[in-house]
């Protein structure tokens, strides 16, 4: 028997192909059934096999007319079908060099007189097997039976290649859940860890304040510590909302509120009206420090000798672009008027307008009124 040479220099990488799609061994299936049904009726034979040669067995993927799911490598007539391109029909096997003693011929389960194989195939040129079918007798195919056996091979091969498509997109799908599944893991142990840093901050600052002898140091401390606090719930909103890069500034707005209230003394209002909105997490930092330095400023310098007074905070859209206003009724905060230089809190709100690309607007009072614009899409 002439048997197809098992290894050459391309063996090993056909057989790692063949190892990483998974098809050895692999139970059977329905399309690759009913393909191999199809083949034998289309070339009146009773036997069709799909066969994918191994290292050292031919392993039917599908196999109609034999209840055999294997053989041993060395009977594989489809070892010499896979090398060629075309069509390979041995009309009387006891006569071919390649078949004639090879023991399926006269096998009582196989009897195989006559052979026909198309070859499978890949995209890249790696053979595979073959699809082939088998007859008692000795014959002849058609013309016609030949063209169908190269087409179901290559409908063979397009089942292979699909199912190998949907191993990898699934194989890549589980990959990128396992690699977001550890990316949240990090972020919400970076997120738990700053937030932490951000309330010792925060604590230690108050701390500060308390002990501090100087009326002027502890008010910087705790203006200071205001800034802190405004910009951990900026963090944990973030962190809350799953979103990881935007923040509902309505619902931040209404928290920062809250707490600017516990700062207010009695009579001094604080309304906001700001519409349900995400924006990135730079605009909503940029945007909540200028609130919360207006509203530090306006309690400091607006309402004094307990004056009671209103502090109005809104934010709509016009267009394509956000108009925020915020505004008091007192008498004016301190560093407005002409020739007297601006405080840190008037610094830090240029500082963070310019980070979202607008220029700020005081109006004419009565009270202190600050307006700008924005466009949300610009965020960085």
């Amino acid at each position: 028997m002439n048997t197809a040479p098992m290894f050459d220099e391309t063996e090993e990488f056909r057989l790692g192909v063949l190892d990483r799609l998974g098809l050895l061994d692999s139970p059977t299936e329905k399309d690759f059934d009913e393909i191999v049904e199809l083949a034998a009726s289309l070339c009146g034979t009773p036997i069709a096999l799909v066969s994918l040669v191994g290292r050292d067995r031919q392993y039917f993927k599908a196999h109609y007319g034999v209840e055999a799911d294997s053989t041993p490598r060395e009977q594989s007539v489809c070892a010499h079908t896979m090398k060629s391109n075309a069509v390979l029909e041995i009309p009387d096997t006891r006569t071919d060099m390649r078949t004639r003693d090879n023991p399926l011929v006269d096998d009582e389960a196989v009897r195989m007189r006559f052979y026909a194989g198309a070859p499978l195939v890949t995209q890249d040129g790696v053979p595979l097997g073959a699809l082939c079918v088998i007859d008692h007798e000795t014959r002849v195919l058609t013309e016609t039976q030949r063209q169908a056996l190269q087409v179901l091979a290559r409908q063979v091969m397009a089942q292979i290649e699909l199912r190998n498509a949907l191993k990898q997109s699934t194989e890549t799908a589980d990959a990128l859940r396992d690699a977001l599944d550890r990316e949240e893991i990090l972020r919400r142990e970076i997120d738990h860890r700053v937030k932490n840093s951000l309330q010792q901050v925060t604590s230690l600052l108050r701390m500060q304040a308390s002990r501090s002898s100087s009326d002027e140091v502890r008010q910087e401390l705790q203006e200071a510590s205001g800034r802190v606090a405004a910009i951990t719930q900026l963090h944990d909103l973030l962190h809350q909302s799953g979103r990881g890069s935007s923040v509902d500034i309505s619902a931040y707005f209404d928290r920062l509120c809250d707490k600017l209230r516990t700062t207010a003394r009695d009579g001094v209002t604080i309304e906001s009206q700001v519409p349900v909105l995400h924006l990135s997490s730079s605009h909503a930092s940029a945007l909540a420090m200028i609130a919360n330095e207006f509203v530090a400023n306006s309690l400091k310098h607006a309402f004094p000798d307990d004056r009671p007074g209103r502090i109005h905070l809104t934010l709509s859209a016009e267009g394509p672009e956000l108009v925020a206003r915020f505004s008091d009724d007192g008498i004016g905060q301190a560093g407005d008027e002409a020739g007297r230089a601006p405080g840190l809190g008037r610094r830090i709100i240029e500082a963070a307008a310019s980070q979202i690309g607008s220029v700020l607007d005081y109006l004419e009072g009565p009270g202190t009124r600050l307006e700008f614009r924005f466009s949300p899409q610009a965020a960085a």
